[in-house]
């Protein structure tokens, strides 16, 4: 990353914070799995802050990656996630430190336990902190990339028999746990639920 695109991704950040309150984090949950209409929320939100400090900037396409490309004409690109929970998809784009994330946490609550709530928040960062502690990402692309080459694309998939067709995608997500300094128990949950579920007798016909 230059130092030049950092220097203005604070800025924004700095801005983003001031005008982005926890309760319109919580309201950008998405509800009724209308995922799309709460991100448009949160992109319009941003586009506001840029535009009130006069910077350029060219948004991507619907399901694209990097939302605001060359933001400030430095070459500077970020990214905006929303997240329910303490996961963040990545979809096929890995990240890296050539990409800016802002994140949109929109809290989580506990109804049995509602002293461990946790709130809505920002998270401002750049794409290494991601992959910095997972070197195994870099062998995954080279294996993904080359499945793709050979089953998905190219001659090697002119050659294939049959009138069926693939095409590899990977799905890249991150635990946002640490960032937020907590323990992530849903994966905890998630064991428990498929515990409960194994254990439930089948009723008989």
């Amino acid at each position: 990353m230059s130092a030049q695109a950092k220097q203005l991704f604070e800025k924004i950040t700095n801005e983003l914070s001031k005008h982005i309150t926890k309760e319109f984090i919580m309201t950008t949950r998405t509800e009724k799995g209308n995922t799309q209409a709460c991100e448009r929320i949160v992109i319009q939100k941003i586009c506001e802050v840029l535009d009130a400090m006069a910077l350029s900037y060219k948004q991507a396409g619907s399901q694209q990656s990097k939302d605001f490309r060359n933001v400030g004409d430095i070459d500077l690109d970020i990214e905006v996630k929303k997240t329910d929970n303490m996961k963040v998809f990545f979809n096929d784009t890995c990240p890296s430190e050539k990409i800016f994330y802002v994140i949109f946490f929109t809290g989580k609550e506990y109804k049995k336990t509602p002293e461990k709530n946790i709130p809505g928040k920002l998270l401002f960062m750049n794409g290494e902190e991601f992959v910095k502690d997972s070197p195994w990402i870099e062998d995954y692309i080279r294996e993904i990339t080359a499945i793709k080459d050979k089953y998905g694309r190219g001659e090697n998939k002119k050659r294939l028999e049959g009138i069926m067709e693939v095409y590899p995608r990977p799905t890249f997500k991150a635990d946002i746990s640490k960032f937020l300094g907590v323990e992530n128990d849903e994966k905890e949950e998630e064991e428990e639920e498929e515990e409960e579920e194994e254990d439930e007798v089948p009723d008989e016909p």
